[in-house]
């Protein structure tokens, strides 16, 4: 076997092992952030939205900042689609956190619950870090799509 073929082999383990860890992470932080609300009759039903609020922030935090060691470093269609996708998705975010808002203002019987101010707190930190950082990444898959073509880096 070759070194290119041991280096090539030895870095899609890298590739792997840090995917699998970053699933991982994104899992167990999933968790810490739906446990609270799990079995909560008011709040329940934004276990879904904060899950989803979660997962996106993860892989837009992963993806705008060590993109070099994920598999999207040398797809390009992968990266095209993350130039397009995340314009929806950001729209998606924005109406998931205005329905929690109408939620809070109308439909909430004790807004000044201390016990209910943390989900409320957290909710609207997740919302708005997912919604940063789908606005971000096309703009992150631009730059690298640049660097790609001109053989700058990822």
């Amino acid at each position: 076997m070759s070194l290119a073929q041991r280096l090539f082999q030895n870095t899609l383990r890298a590739q792997i092992a840090f995917e699998l860890l970053w699933w991982l992470f994104t899992a167990v932080l999933i968790w810490l952030a739906v446990m609270p609300i799990w079995t909560d009759p008011l709040y329940g039903r934004f276990v879904n939205t904060t899950a989803v609020y979660v997962l996106v922030a993860s892989f837009g935090f992963r993806h705008l900042f060590f993109l070099r060691h994920t598999f999207l470093a040398d797809f390009t269609v992968g990266k095209l689609a993350l130039v397009v996708i995340p314009i929806w998705l950001a729209f998606q975010l924005v109406d998931y956190l205005q329905e929690f808002t109408e939620f809070v203002d109308f439909e909430d019987p004790d807004p000044l619950n201390s016990s209910n101010g943390f989900f409320r707190k957290e909710f609207v930190f997740l919302g708005v870090l997912s919604i940063i950082t789908t606005a971000s990444l096309p703009f992150r898959m631009v730059v690298s799509l640049w660097r790609q073509f001109n053989n700058e880096g990822v």
